[in-house]
């Protein structure tokens, strides 16, 4: 995440005695780690506001605190992006950035929202379609799969004669309708649940966190510091002033 935020030595200094200078160090990390794990739960609290039906508990446990010590004077909120827990789509949405098909396809599977601002398609935990969801559906449907999604066609034939309940294309007269996997009703029109049309996908940056956090740290700076300075105050060792008895 962008953004930086420097506390100001002299600030924790005013409210430290001389006697607490050595506390200086745990003072600024309390101060540290109060910001970070503060703005991290705002973070967690406000990401729905910008996720097209809220955003996924697995992205909400990805907003992550580096904590600070004393012998180490760094707090950051992070996101991993590497290893098994990494969670690199949280930089698109911070950033921007472009999504391609995954090596068996040739089109984005993604899935369809409706006014509700709802997935048509379950999503898993990470809010992606699972995978061989289509494949899955396509043969409860009647229809065996005959190749990976490559071009605007259908890959799957009929393999009974039971009614379909899904298809995949565009609906008959919808040219202008996106192609993709639908499924059909009795009493309406068929419904789009996963598309399957682009080649790529740009996004735009959608979650401006790191101003987001900055404002945050404004707002609770001085509050936070002088809690700080106070503890480190309190938890400190009083020293022993040598002196002469009469």
């Amino acid at each position: 995440m962008k953004g930086n935020f420097e506390l100001p030595i002299d600030k924790f200094a005013e409210h430290l005695g001389e006697l607490t200078k050595d506390q200086l160090p745990y003072s600024m990390s309390l101060a540290q780690n109060a910001l970070m794990f503060g703005a991290q739960k705002m973070l967690k609290n406000t990401v729905d506001r910008f996720v097209i039906g809220g955003a996924v508990p697995f992205t909400k446990t990805g907003i992550m605190v580096h904590k600070s010590s004393k012998k180490e004077l760094y707090a950051a909120i992070y996101s991993p992006m590497s290893g098994k827990n990494a969670r690199p789509y949280i930089k698109t949405m911070i950033q921007g950035g472009t999504r391609r098909p995954l090596k068996d396809n040739k089109k984005l599977i993604v899935p369809a929202y409706g006014k509700d601002r709802k997935s048509a398609q379950r999503l898993n935990k990470r809010g992606n379609i699972p995978r061989n969801t289509v494949g899955s559906i396509m043969s409860r449907s009647g229809q065996n799969f005959t190749g990976p999604v490559k071009r605007e066609s259908n890959q799957y034939k009929r393999k009974s004669s039971k009614p379909r309940t899904h298809f995949i294309g565009r609906p008959k007269g919808g040219k202008h309708r996106p192609f993709g996997l639908y499924k059909t009703f009795r009493n309406k029109g068929p419904r789009l649940l996963i598309a399957m049309q682009e080649t790529q996908k740009t996004y735009k940056s959608i979650w401006p966190a790191p101003e987001l956090s900055v404002k945050y740290f404004d707002r609770h700076f001085n509050r936070i510091i002088g809690e700080a300075s106070a503890e480190a105050i309190r938890t400190s060792i009083p020293r022993v002033i040598d002196s002469t008895g009469f």
